[in-house]
């Protein structure tokens, strides 16, 4: 498997080295692959959408998903450039862990944390994902998603907790209040000793492309705490999407 796929990276380089399109007889000089090979590996890349054929010449040539998926990477590197001096002014001002999540299909993903000085802390590491239905930051960015996107991800609610939204009626009556009030509050519907608090973070197109949350144990982070804790995240979220050009 190891060797397919180093020899499918092989070609996809030939591809993007190439000026026009290529035939298997120009790739076979390119790579000394076998037409055989060649054969399998255009497949297998038409098939997941990498490559293409040109139906007059039969050459084949790269899609433009590598480079979508290269403008994904690097926009969230610079996201979190942009952001880490204003998640670090949240976390020195609450003293709680502070995270940058962006929304993956129906899941949250953790881009950048600030661990909590505190001795007892919520724990989430960089990278983990979870159910953006039950999270603080992901249904800050849910509430701004298309509602044929929420009705997607309605239909994959899982009851995690005894608080976590149970039907698809549920989840669109509380998006429709973060939406209204410009933040989102998760009192434990993902793990019940976690409570946490998010705002949305939007791009120079008003895009919601992220979110900034703070969280926390429960016993900690009080209803009246969370309040108090939701503007100043809310702040920080504005802070960060006019510096990604947000005019708003």
């Amino acid at each position: 498997m190891s060797t397919t796929i180093t020899k499918a990276f092989i070609l996809i380089e030939a591809l993007a080295e190439s000026h026009e399109p290529q035939s298997i007889s120009d790739l076979v000089r390119r790579t000394e692959f076998t037409k055989s090979n060649i054969h399998f590996l255009l497949s297998a890349l038409r098939e997941n959408g990498y490559v293409e054929q040109d139906a007059a010449t039969r050459r084949y040539f790269l899609t433009l998903k590598l480079w979508e998926m290269g403008t994904r990477v690097l926009g969230r590197l610079e996201l979190r450039r942009i952001a880490s001096p204003y998640l670090a002014s949240l976390a020195d001002t609450t003293s709680e862990t502070v995270n940058l999540a962006i929304l993956d299909h129906h899941e949250v993903l953790y881009l950048h944390k600030i661990d909590s000085p505190m001795p007892v802390q919520a724990y989430t590491p960089e990278g983990q994902r979870a159910p953006a239905y039950c999270t603080s930051t992901g249904k800050a960015m849910l509430a701004y998603q298309p509602a044929e996107q929420i009705r997607q991800i309605a239909r994959m609610i899982e009851r995690h907790t005894d608080r976590t939204v149970s039907n698809a009626t549920e989840l669109t009556n509380e998006l429709r209040k973060i939406r209204n009030r410009g933040y989102s509050v998760n009192r434990g519907e993902w793990r019940s000793s976690v409570r946490g608090v998010a705002a949305p973070i939007m791009n120079g197109a008003g895009e919601v492309i992220a979110a900034v949350g703070v969280f926390g144990p429960a016993e900690r982070l009080s209803a009246r705490k969370l309040d108090q804790l939701a503007i100043t995240v809310k702040i920080t979220g504005s802070s960060i999407s006019r510096a990604l050009g947000y005019p708003g």
